[in-house]
């Protein structure tokens, strides 16, 4: 009896695991389209030396082999100033997942993103969330010590325009020192990593 009730119970976490997955993959075919910011900020001081701002797309959809492919765009000032082309696959924790250590994307079955690139000798990381509503990310770039970051916010809503519930989205965003392995070498590098901090449920 032990036995079948174990079964059972795996049986269901497995069941909600994959209901959370599919809640993901219901979300492909939408084209999120809003604002989106950028500020230069100097090291070590932080200084916000410029900001910028412009318009994004991001579209999520399915291709025949059941990738959730993450693409789009961003454009600052009327030039392209950020580009997302992910193939995302679905694992059995229920997140989906790319399989490019140098362009590590993932999404959990609530709908959190995180990513940590390599591009162009610049560290890419980033934190948000998408789910019907809307979708927000929060993104940095760490280059060399003498060179500022450049962080990037987007603010996405579905094109039919639905106003988003910020329950449980990033109410603000906290960016802490973290070590991450390099790709292209043996040593670790410090990089800021955007913490999301939801908004409060009342």
């Amino acid at each position: 009896m032990r036995a079948l009730a174990a079964l059972a119970a795996v049986s269901l976490m497995l069941s909600s695991i994959s209901a959370q997955a599919d809640a993901v993959a219901d979300l492909a075919g939408s084209t999120y389209r809003g604002t989106a910011t950028v500020e230069a900020v100097s090291q070590p001081d932080g200084v916000m030396l410029h900001r910028a701002s412009g318009n994004a797309e991001i579209t999520l959809s399915l291709d025949e082999q059941g990738l959730l492919l993450f693409t789009g765009e961003a454009m600052i000032d009327g030039q392209s100033a950020m580009r997302f082309d992910h193939a995302l696959s679905a694992q059995n924790d229920g997140f989906w997942r790319t399989d490019d250590d140098e362009a590590a994307m993932e999404i959990s079955p609530q709908g959190e993103i995180s990513m940590q690139a390599m591009s162009n000798g610049f560290i890419i990381t980033a934190a948000g969330n998408v789910d019907a509503a809307s979708l927000q990310l929060h993104l940095r770039t760490n280059g060399h010590a003498v060179e500022p970051d450049f962080v990037f916010v987007f603010d996405l809503v579905p094109q039919d325009g639905a106003k988003p519930d910020r329950v449980g989205k990033c109410d603000h965003v906290v960016w802490q020192p973290r070590s991450m392995a390099n790709p292209f070498g043996s040593t670790m590098s410090s990089v800021m990593v955007p913490v999301c901090i939801p908004a409060p449920r009342h």
